[in-house]
């Protein structure tokens, strides 16, 4: 039923127009692709620069964590050497309030 009238046809030209529109547009895509390699490569050198300032203040904080747990250490030894004195001058008290207990007593008989 279809006539060969009715049918559009679409003929291949090669025209001055059609290649001004074709030139434009592959213009079009290559500046695109260069200007998004370049917007790539700036990212990923943010991207690097990022992540050696995250190295670099992790490293930070280790040896901040390592200063800390070193003056820790330090004040938990100062303090047993602190507990350790007073025991020591505890056990030295009491040796002698035993020998104040011992003179009163042989002072009293």
């Amino acid at each position: 039923m279809t006539t060969p009238d009715l049918i559009p046809r679409f003929e291949f030209k090669v025209t001055f127009g059609n290649l001004m529109t074709l030139s434009t547009v592959a213009l079009g895509i290559v500046f695109g692709y260069w200007d998004l390699r370049r917007d790539s490569d700036d990212l990923q050198k943010e991207v690097e620069e990022l992540r050696a300032l995250v190295v670099a203040i992790q490293a930070d904080r280790a040896t901040a964590q390592a200063n800390a747990e070193a003056r820790f250490r330090a004040l938990e030894v100062s303090e047993a050497r602190a507990s350790t004195q007073l025991s020591n001058i505890l056990a030295g008290i009491t040796r002698i309030e035993a020998r104040l207990d011992r003179v009163e007593g042989e002072s009293r008989r």
